[in-house]
């Protein structure tokens, strides 16, 4: 996915109807030209006069035909300064004398489906529970974000709530309920995510509307890893990731959905960049990171990548419960929030209308798990100042290329 599609915003000073302003927001769909007109009714006769210029716009702009575009002249572009065509229903509304503005495009709150293709790649039996938690994330999101805020909040204070220290609260204070945030984090435990959202509760305004792409093979294929998936999120562990090579063609569709998702005011997603978890002894030692997370940070333009680097939470949920209440300083749960991660020399060599090649989101990736391995120094320095330094993967290739 390249970047964001052209929007148009036409604000209109004259209309057919005198006694209105309206604003109407125009972009090329994948399907037909769209154009829909926006405006606070002031009372009742002025709501029935929205509602008929509405319709009358809408019905002009599906009944274009499907993909046509109209060139604007040389007049028009220097008011708007682009180049890209705009759908003949905007110029209609430029002909009644509106002015033209770009404006960053938001995706529709229904992204695309897969393609039978892609739903190929899946088994029968994964692909009837990604149905369920496709229909759940579309339509019945408050449900998840609410358990999270409340039973999940509950749940997670009651096992980690005495054990957590956050530090660097400071670089999401300001994300709010608009924000749009990949989170990226190292991948020790089954419940790093977990903690990172109970963290996001207690120190953030960021709204709960969540995504954890999670492996398949697990949480929608037998009953214990579906059941937790409906448990601990209402299905937010979304969208599946199929790990074999013969699920390419769905994690592609996993990809482009969770990019869609990302479009959406509001939305976070928490990813690994390792791609799975991390069993090698010693909290400082990192897998090489994984392609994906680059191509969905440098395919979503103004997005925050929020790295963190987590610590000290095991994979028996009782057995941290126990400890939240025994003695919970001597087994601290650190959460390390940096800076964002800065994308933005990489995403100013990619072609606005081409997606990043495999070696551009490599390298997205590597900066991602650079900034965490930065954070699991200032842990390292500041609790085990005598563990030696690990070079992480990704360097030590850098660094033995550079040396041939």
């Amino acid at each position: 996915m390249g970047a964001p599609e052209r929007c148009w915003t036409a604000m209109l000073t004259s209309t057919p109807i005198s006694t209105m302003t309206q604003s109407a927001a125009c972009h090329p769909s994948r399907s037909t030209d769209f154009c829909t007109a926006r405006r606070r009714p002031r009372s009742a006769s002025s709501a029935r006069l929205w509602a008929t210029a509405s319709s009358q716009v809408v019905w002009r702009a599906f009944m274009t035909s499907p993909g046509s575009v109209v060139t604007l002249p040389d007049t028009h572009r220097t008011v708007c300064d682009q180049r890209e065509p705009i759908p003949p229903t905007c110029v209609e509304w430029i002909k009644r004398g509106a002015s033209l503005r770009p404006r960053p495009c938001m995706q529709s709150r229904h992204p695309q489906d897969p393609s039978p293709e892609q739903l190929a790649a899946l088994p029968v039996h994964m692909r009837r529970w990604y149905h369920v938690a496709d229909f759940v994330n579309r339509y019945l999101k408050f449900l998840s974000a609410a358990w999270i805020h409340t039973t999940m909040r509950f749940v997670l204070w009651c096992t980690a709530g005495n054990r957590m220290k956050v530090h660097g609260a400071e670089h999401v204070a300001d994300l709010d309920k608009k924000s749009r945030v990949l989170m990226v984090a190292n991948h020790r435990s089954f419940f790093d995510f977990y903690v990172v959202a109970f963290a996001n509760v207690r120190h953030t305004r960021l709204a709960q509307r969540a995504f954890f792409p999670v492996r398949a093979k697990f949480f929608y294929e037998g009953f214990v890893g579906t059941f937790i998936n409906w448990w601990m999120t209402i299905l937010a562990m979304f969208p599946p990731i199929v790990r074999d090579s013969s699920g390419r063609a769905w994690n592609r569709y996993a990809l482009r959905r969770l990019q869609d998702e990302l479009t959406i005011p509001g939305t976070w997603v928490g990813i690994h960049p390792e791609g799975r978890r991390n069993k090698e002894a010693g909290p400082y030692s990192f897998l090489k990171p994984h392609a994906g997370t680059g191509r969905i940070a440098l395919s979503v333009g103004d997005i925050r990548v929020v790295p963190l680097y987590v610590v000290g939470i095991s994979n028996n949920i009782v057995q941290e419960g126990v400890f939240n209440w025994r003695r919970p300083e001597e087994r601290r749960i650190d959460v390390f929030f940096g800076p964002p991660v800065d994308l933005s020399e990489l995403r100013s060599g990619i072609d606005a209308n081409s997606e990043p090649s495999q070696e551009e989101s490599l390298a997205a990736a590597e900066l991602c798990m650079d900034a965490i391995y930065d954070l699991a120094e200032q842990h390292r320095s500041l609790y085990n100042p005598d563990h030696p330094a690990v070079v992480p993967p990704w360097r030590a290739a850098a660094d033995a290329s550079d040396e041939s």
